[in-house]
């Protein structure tokens, strides 16, 4: 079973604050994650869906990646790494 698509975007105009042992701040970039699902193609077995490269908006998110999993028949979670190809 495929699972949902984790992305990633990141971007450097809208930092996030995190704070060191000492309690020192200090500004990473911001992040904005969430799950896009897969759609079936008809009643074939290709399952796609899509995804922008760069996101825009006032932050200028840009992609920073993708993890694709999928369930085998045991259950077990299994991530399926994709190269960078774009």
């Amino acid at each position: 079973m495929l699972l949902p698509m984790e992305v990633l975007y990141r971007s450097d105009k809208c930092k996030t604050v995190r704070y060191n042992s000492s309690n020192e701040p200090h500004n990473i970039p911001g992040y904005n994650d969430f799950e896009k699902p897969f759609g079936q193609q008809g009643s074939s077995n290709i399952w796609r869906t899509h995804i922008a490269i760069d996101g825009g908006g006032k932050c200028q998110w840009q992609l920073n990646s993708i993890k694709v999993s999928f369930k085998i028949a045991d259950g077990v979670s299994t991530p399926v790494l994709v190269p960078r190809t774009f």
